[in-house]
């Protein structure tokens, strides 16, 4: 390998560059920030050493990997996983994908972490939700440390230490909330106020007493519930399928699969929606509605409200409900098919405002 490193005094501190010769082409790596010239001669020499495997792997690498852009490697990558992903996985993978459109040119073996970093810069600048960009960088990586390993296309992904903004974390209002009483009478109230929208407000009224995810709500069928125990069996969902279509599937988690106790109050109000709306159809459905088709309905009732309501915030609503009102985590998770690590985690802030409350009831007492 073609090399030589030079060094300079920069800014106060020492700086390495080295120059290495790639196809017959110059090429060079620099870093400064080292308080000592034999602090820059160290990196210098490790940063050598990793460039030297580098080659080493790319002269290995199979013909029509070498030279491949990120968005050609992601694309022939999820095209191979159609064959044992769902659809909505793939779908994901593509969103994501699309949120690094700006590096989808750059060879693999060219791609640095202050290009990454920048794409999820871009990302907090758009003001997505932190839970957003963290699926999104997550996707990501999972794609480089495919060319990693087993594809062996780069020796290291660019992407292990990229950071999200921690400004991001203490921004209000980006981070879904669960409603509080008079948001949900507020909400339910304009559903219940327009015909068009009452077979909505029996959903979202469900949802809020059951806690169920989107698709276990309108992959419920009849004979899922029992109205003399007064619970719901979750043995399905309604998702989207492989050819395009939405329809039955599996369950998200292997936990998923569970019998949800329901308030009487509740079940009264179901048998209400069915002899209300007299519901029939084919496939013996609850809820016979399509998932885009309640997701648009709960941006357009949110545009009449000051706060924002989807199908989770209804979900989130009733975990904070039963976690507040002394529910233990591990029952709380069997009932919301969470694993109690992910519901602690969650809804500690819940804990936090109970002791905050015992605290203020203590100090009246004594």
């Amino acid at each position: 390998m073609d090399c030589n490193i030079t060094y300079r005094e920069k800014d106060g501190g020492w700086q390495y560059i080295i120059s290495y010769k790639v196809d017959g082409k110059w090429k060079q790596k620099s870093k400064q920030g080292f308080p000592l010239k034999k602090d820059a001669k160290k990196a210098a020499e490790d940063r050598l050493d990793e460039l030297k495997k580098e080659m080493e792997l790319t002269a290995k690498v199979e013909p029509q990997y070498k030279g491949i852009t990120f968005g050609k490697f992601a694309e022939e990558l999820i095209e191979h996983e159609k064959l044992h992903k769902t659809a909505n996985t793939i779908r994901m993978r593509k969103i994501a994908v699309e949120k690094f459109k700006d590096i989808k040119n750059i060879p693999l073996a060219e791609l640095s972490s202050i290009q990454v970093q920048k794409c999820v810069d871009k990302m907090v600048e758009d003001e997505l939700k932190i839970s957003t960009i963290k699926a999104n960088l997550l996707i990501f990586k999972y794609i480089l440390n495919q060319a990693v390993r087993p594809y062996k296309i780069i020796s290291a992904s660019p992407a292990q230490d990229i950071k999200i903004p921690a400004m991001q974390y203490s921004e209000k209002g980006k981070e879904e909330k669960a409603l509080e009483k008079h948001e949900t009478e507020k909400f339910l109230g304009v559903l219940k106020s327009q015909k068009a929208s009452l077979k909505y407000y029996y959903l979202c009224s469900f949802a809020l007493g059951t806690g169920l995810r989107r698709g276990e709500l309108l992959g419920l069928t009849w004979d899922n519930v029992d109205f003399k125990k007064n619970e719901v069996c979750i043995v399905r969902q309604w998702k989207l399928l492989a050819d395009g279509t939405e329809g039955f599937g599996t369950l998200k988690k292997r936990n998923s699969k569970r019998v949800v106790p329901v308030a009487k109050s509740t079940m009264d109000e179901l048998r209400e929606y069915r002899k209300v709306f007299n519901v029939v159809n084919m496939d013996n459905r609850i809820f016979p509605f399509g998932s885009t088709l309640v997701a648009r309905k709960m941006i357009n009732v949110s545009s009449n409200l000051d706060f924002a309501v989807s199908m989770h915030t209804l979900r989130h609503t009733y975990a904070t409900n039963l976690i507040a009102n002394g529910v233990d985590f591990k029952t709380a998770a069997a009932i919301l098919g969470h694993d109690v690590e992910m519901t602690m985690r969650v809804y500690s802030h819940v804990t936090d405002e109970m002791m905050k409350n015992a605290a203020e009831k203590i100090n009246k007492i004594f």
